[in-house]
Order: structure tokens, then C-alpha cells, then sequence
């Protein structure tokens, strides 16, 4: 049914903020089965009309959610890589922002809650696991292909490499949240611990005699 946004009306950029952070609330706080259109345009203040004229069902809402929080993880390595400090740059913010989103307080409470199927229906996981880890996995490798064609590092297992880096930045801080216990890290140590993780990786992954990565 046509609406009178789809009609003519231009689209309020406020209300497609609000949907939008009313969406990850409950996500984030209750689970994918708490993001109903209902709940959303409650929440965010706008009639169920305006949530339909953006979103037809939850799983459009789960979409723009995740692809949100991905872009946002992501910025990093939106720009191709020029020289080798551009590497080194790009990497770090792209640690420190992913880091520091997985161990805040409001994602391991949604980690806690996957397992359990009244919050996460299977279907969700498995959107949200397709949209979220694995698009943010395949986007890394991808740049890491292109930054080892433009020879500026040595990466010719860039599958390998993505897993090693976010295994180093990770350590087993996911296996404490999954037990439910605290991280070791907090928000104030990651850029410390982020610079260090990069520094090792780009250690292993210099192009021979050409390195010109510091520690600093």
C-alpha cells in the first residue's frame, strides 16, 4: 500500500535515524525476536506506516542493522592503501574500532544471548552471522589481496592472514565472554594492544628488504 512518504513526501533523515536506533536497541537488548515493526515504531516514536515505508519485514530491519554496524567497523579500510604507512594506519583503526565494539558491554550481552533460541531464532543467526563476522571476514581478505598486489605486503594466504589478524586481536577475550566472564581488555588498553597486534602482524607480512613499518 502506498504511503505518503512513497508518494511524494520527502523521506525525514530523523526518522530514519530513529527507526534505525530503535532497531539495534532491542537487538541488542532483547534479541532479533524484540525487532518487530510494532516494537520499533514505538520505540523510535513513529507510526508502524513510516517503519513499512522503509522496512517491509524484521529481516530488512536485521539488514540495515548489521550493514550499519559493519560500514561502521569498517572504515579503516574503506581507502585502498597507498604506501606502507597507509597500511599500518588503516589496520589500526580498523582493530581499534572492531575491538572495541566487540568487548563493549552491550555486544557481549548480545553474544550471551545467541545461544538461546527464544531471543535468536536459527534464521536470525544465521542473517546475522552472513552480514555481520563473515562480510566483515570477506572484506579483510579482500583488501589484503589488494594491498599484497600493490606490493606493499607480503600476504599470499590472505584468508589465512584475515584469521590470524583478528585471532591476535581477539585472543580468547570471545571463550571469557562465551563463559560469562570479564574481558581482560578495556576500552581505555585497546589502542595500546591494537598497535601492538599490527606492529607483530606487519612484522610477519613485510615485503623483504623493503620494510619500512616502526614500532613507534
Amino acid at each position: 500500500m502506498p504511503t505518503n512518504e512513497r508518494a511524494g513526501r520527502p523521506v525525514d533523515p530523523s526518522k530514519d535515524l530513529a527507526i534505525i536506533c530503535a532497531a539495534r536497541r532491542l537487538l541488542f537488548s532483547e534479541g532479533a525476536s524484540a525487532v518487530s515493526i510494532e516494537a520499533v515504531a514505538k520505540l523510535a516514536g513513529v507510526s508502524k506506516v513510516t517503519v513499512y515505508a522503509r522496512y517491509a519485514n524484521k529481516e530488512e530491519l536485521l539488514k540495515a542493522i548489521t550493514e550499519t554496524e559493519t560500514a561502521q567497523l569498517m572504515i579503516g579500510l574503506n581507502i585502498s592503501p597507498q604506501k606502507q604507512s597507509d597500511v599500518k594506519d588503516a589496520l589500526i583503526t580498523f582493530g581499534t574500532h572492531l575491538l572495541s565494539f566487540l568487548i563493549s558491554n552491550e555486544c557481549l550481552h548480545f553474544m550471551r544471548m545467541l545461544g538461546n533460541p527464544g531471543c535468536f531464532p536459527t534464521d536470525a543467526v544465521n542473517q546475522l552471522y552472513a552480514m555481520g563476522p563473515e562480510s566483515t571476514h570477506t572484506q579483510l581478505v579482500q583488501w589484503m589481496k589488494d594491498a599484497h598486489a600493490a606490493g606493499l605486503v607480503q600476504i599470499p594466504q590472505p584468508d589465512k592472514s584475515a584469521e590470524m589478524l583478528l585471532g591476535m586481536l581477539f585472543g580468547i577475550d570471545i571463550v571469557r565472554a562465551m563463559y560469562g566472564q570479564p574481558c581482560i581488555r578495556h576500552v581505555e588498553t585497546v589502542p595500546e594492544h591494537v598497535e601492538w597486534v599490527v606492529n607483530q602482524f606487519l612484522r610477519i607480512h613485510s615485503v623483504e628488504g623493503e620494510s619500512t613499518f616502526s614500532e613507534s
